[in-house]
C-alpha cells in the first residue's frame, strides 16, 4: 500500500469512479494530517464477509465504520483480500463436506455390523430354540457368557454325545468281556459239579444213609417235641388257674373295701356305733391275711412248677446228648461222615483248579476280544467317515440342483415378466391414445359418455367448477382405460405364453415360487434384491442342513449296513 502524500495530487479513480482507498482521498488525508495517531482505523466488512463474525487470529485488518460517511456506501475494496477470503469459505466448505461424507461412512459402515450382528443373533437364536426345544434350556451361566447361546449349546451338544459314544463303546466292550467270563466259568462248574456229584453218589449210595439218618433224627425230634408240648399245656393249665383265683381274690377284696367306705360313712352319719366298725375293720384285717397267705402259696407252687419244667427240660436235652453220643458212636455213621467230607475235599481241590483254568481262559479271551473290539472299531470309525462324506455328498448334489432350478425360474419369470411388462406398457400407450383421441372429439362416444357421469358426479359431490371437473373426470377415464387394458393384455399374454409358477394375490405379479419373497409395487432393483436374498437364504438354510448332518449321530445299523457293503466288495 502507498503512503499518502501531505499536499493535495492528483488521484486516478477506478472503474466505478470511486477511489480504491479511503486513505487516497485527498479531502480525508486533509482533514487527517494534523491530528494525532492513535489507533490504526478499522475497515468496514465487505459483502463477502459481512455474514461471517471477525476472528481471533485473523491477519487483516477491520476496516473503519466511518470510511462510507463522506460517500454514503461502503467504498473499501480490496480483490486480493477477497479473493483469500473466497479460497478460505472455499477450503472450509469442502473440508465440511469431506467431514460430513466420513461421518455418513462411518455410521453406515456402524449401521451395516450392527444389522449383520443383528442377523447373525437372530440365526444364532433360532439354533438356540432349536436345541432348547429339543434337549431343554441351557444352563444360565453359558447363556449368558456369550451373545451366541446357539453356538455354545451346539457345541455342548456335540461335544456330549462325542462323551457318550466313546463311553457307551468303552461301556459294552467291558460288560461283554465280564459277560463271557461269568458264563463260562458257571457252565464249566455245573458241568463238574453234575460229573463229581453223580460219581460219589453211584460209588458211597449217599442218598439211602441220607434218608437213613434224617428218619432217625425226624423220630428223635418228634418225641423231645411232644413232650416239650405235653409240658407248655400243663403249665399254661396251672398258670389259668392261679390267675382265675388271684382274680376272685382281688374282687372280694375291693367288695370288701366298698363296705368299708359304707361303713364310715354311715359311723360319720350317726348310723352305726364304733363297736361294729371295729367288727368289721378286724373281718377286713383277717381278709388281707388271707389273701396274703393264698400269695405266698401260689408263688410256692409256681417256684415248684418251675423247678419241675426246668428238671424236664434238662431231662430231655440228657436224652438228646445220649442220642448225640450214641450216633457218634455208630461206625456206619462215622464212615458216611468221612466219605462226605473226603468228596466235599476233592469238590473244593476240583473247583480250585477249574477257577484258575477258567480264569487263564478268560484273560485270554479277553485279550482276543480286546484286539477284536479295537479293530472292529477302527472299521466302524471308518465306515462313519465313509458313509458320512456320501451323505454329504448327496445332500451337496440335491442343494445344487434346487438352487441350479430357483436360478432358472428366476431367470425365466424376470424375462417373461419383462415381455409381460413391454406388452402391458404397449397397451397402455394405445388405449391412453385411443381414450385421448375419442375425448378430444365432438361426437358422442363411450369415453365421452362416461366422462359426462363423472364430471356431473363430481361437481355434485365435490363441488368443483367445469374446468376443474372435466381435468380431474379425463383423468380419471384415461387411467380407467389404461388399467382396463392392462389387465386384459396380462390375460391375454399369460393365456398365450402361459402362466407364471406363483403370483400375487393383491397385484397378480409373477413369481418365479410361490416362498419367493415379494412386495407389491416394489422397482426392478428391489425385486432383484429380494431373489438374490432369497438365494442367500436358500444358502444359508442348506448350510445349516449341511451342519445338522455333520453332526447327526449315525446309528450302529446303518454302521454295519455300509461295513457289510464293505466286506461284500
Amino acid at each position: 500500500m502507498r503512503e499518502c502524500p501531505p499536499k493535495f495530487q492528483v488521484v486516478s479513480l477506478p472503474r466505478n469512479g470511486l477511489p480504491a482507498c479511503h486513505h487516497h482521498s485527498p479531502l480525508k488525508s486533509q482533514m487527517l494530517q494534523h491530528r494525532k495517531q492513535g489507533k490504526p482505523p478499522e475497515r468496514v466488512a465487505t459483502l463477502s464477509t459481512a455474514l461471517t463474525s471477525p476472528t481471533k487470529h485473523t491477519r487483516k485488518r477491520l476496516p473503519n465504520a466511518s470510511a462510507s460517511a463522506l460517500w454514503g456506501f461502503n467504498v473499501y475494496h480490496s480483490p486480493e483480500l477477497d479473493q483469500e477470503e473466497l479460497d478460505q469459505l472455499q477450503r472450509r466448505r469442502l473440508l465440511h463436506e469431506k467431514l460430513q461424507l466420513e461421518r455418513e461412512r462411518i455410521m453406515q459402515l456402524n449401521a451395516s455390523t450392527a444389522e449383520q450382528k443383528r442377523v447373525a443373533q437372530r440365526l444364532d437364536y433360532t439354533k438356540y430354540l432349536y436345541y432348547a426345544s429339543k434337549y431343554g434350556p441351557l444352563n444360565a451361566l453359558l447363556y449368558c457368557c456369550t451373545d451366541y447361546p446357539g453356538r455354545v449349546y451346539e457345541l455342548l451338544v456335540q461335544r456330549t454325545a462325542r462323551v457318550l459314544q466313546h463311553w457307551a463303546t468303552h461301556c459294552m466292550s467291558e460288560l461283554k468281556c465280564h459277560a463271557r467270563f461269568h458264563v463260562s466259568r458257571a457252565t464249566v462248574a455245573m458241568i463238574l459239579d453234575t460229573a463229581v456229584a453223580t460219581r460219589l453218589a453211584v460209588h458211597t449210595q449217599h442218598h439211602h444213609a441220607h434218608k437213613l439218618r434224617m428218619r432217625i433224627f425226624y423220630r428223635v425230634q418228634y418225641r423231645v417235641f411232644s413232650a416239650w408240648r405235653t409240658e407248655t399245656e400243663r403249665g399254661k393249665l396251672i398258670t389259668l388257674k392261679f390267675k382265675r383265683a388271684m382274680a376272685s381274690t382281688v374282687a372280694s377284696r375291693f367288695a370288701t373295701w366298698k363296705d368299708l367306705v359304707a361303713t364310715r360313712n354311715m359311723v360319720r352319719q350317726g348310723k352305726l356305733c364304733q363297736a361294729s366298725v371295729k367288727v368289721f375293720q378286724r373281718a377286713l384285717y383277717n381278709r388281707f391275711w388271707h389273701w396274703k397267705n393264698t400269695v405266698e402259696k401260689t408263688k410256692l407252687v409256681r417256684a415248684r412248677f418251675t423247678q419241675v419244667c426246668s428238671r424236664r427240660t434238662g431231662d430231655c436235652w440228657q436224652r438228646w446228648r445220649n442220642f448225640a453220643v450214641f450216633a457218634g458212636a455208630c461206625k456206619p455213621q462215622a464212615t458216611t461222615v468221612q466219605r462226605v467230607w473226603k468228596g466235599h475235599r476233592v469238590r473244593v481241590h476240583l473247583h480250585r483248579r477249574n477257577c484258575a483254568a477258567t480264569k487263564i481262559q478268560a484273560r485270554v479271551r479277553g485279550i482276543l476280544a480286546r484286539g477284536y473290539t479295537a479293530r472292529l472299531r477302527e472299521r466302524m470309525q471308518t465306515a462313519e467317515v465313509k458313509l458320512r462324506f456320501h451323505l454329504r455328498k448327496d445332500m451337496v448334489h440335491r442343494h445344487e440342483a434346487v438352487l441350479n432350478e430357483a436360478r432358472a425360474a428366476i431367470d425365466a419369470e424376470n424375462s417373461r415378466h419383462a415381455l409381460e411388462l413391454q406388452a402391458i406398457h404397449c397397451a397402455r400407450e394405445v388405449a391412453k391414445r385411443d381414450a385421448t383421441d375419442a375425448l378430444s372429439k365432438l361426437l358422442g362416444n363411450a369415453y365421452r359418455a362416461i366422462l359426462k357421469e363423472k364430471i356431473a358426479v363430481l361437481k355434485a359431490e365435490w363441488g368443483m367448477d367445469s374446468k376443474r371437473a372435466t381435468a380431474k373426470a379425463t383423468q380419471e377415464v384415461i387411467e380407467e382405460a389404461e388399467a382396463t387394458a392392462s389387465d386384459r393384455e396380462r390375460l391375454a399374454f399369460r393365456q398365450l405364453h402361459g402362466m407364471p409358477p406363483a403370483m400375487c394375490p393383491r397385484c397378480l405379479t409373477g413369481l418365479p415360487h410361490p416362498t419367493c419373497p415379494h412386495a407389491c409395487g416394489e422397482s426392478a432393483a428391489e425385486r432383484m434384491q429380494r431373489q438374490t436374498q432369497w438365494i442367500r437364504d436358500m444358502l444359508h438354510d442348506q448350510a445349516m442342513a449341511l451342519a445338522a448332518l455333520d453332526t447327526r449321530p449315525i446309528s450302529y445299523a446303518e454302521r454295519y449296513r455300509v461295513l457289510a457293503k464293505t466286506n461284500e466288495t
